[in-house]
Formats: structure tokens, C-alpha cells, sequence
């Protein structure tokens, strides 16, 4: 299970993230960004809230035709 599937896990059972952290650190997961070490709330924090905005993002394709080169 991925990192931000986990969190939603944990969430959706109404835990904080002092919570979520501590049971990520037993779980073994790391953190994904900033410095290596344990999960601290704010690094769940800050995991869940970019990992969710990236996935909510709309991606535009945009076709370019080129007729001459």
C-alpha cells in the first residue's frame, strides 16, 4: 500500500496525525520528503495535502499541429 493510501486509511478511521504518525513509524513507512528520520505530524501533514493536490490537479493535453519546419 502507498504512502497516500495509508494516510486516507488511517484518516477515514478518524485518527489525528500525531496518531497517523506514530502508527506509520511502527509500520516502517519513511518520509517522503524533507529530511530522512521519523514521521512528525506536520510531515504527514505536509505529505497528505501535496500528495492529494498533485492527484486533484487537471491535466490538459494540448495537440500542437506543425505544418512547416
Amino acid at each position: 500500500m502507498n504512502l497516500y493510501s495509508k494516510i486516507c486509511e488511517l484518516k477515514d478511521k478518524d485518527l489525528t496525525y500525531k496518531q497517523i504518525s506514530n502508527k506509520l513509524n511502527e509500520l516502517g513507512y519513511e518520509p517522503t520528503r524533507g529530511e530522512e528520520g521519523e514521521f512528525t505530524p506536520q510531515k504527514v501533514w505536509s505529505n497528505y495535502t501535496k500528495i492529494k493536490k498533485n492527484q486533484e490537479r487537471e491535466i490538459e493535453i494540448v495537440s500542437l499541429e506543425v505544418n512547416d519546419v
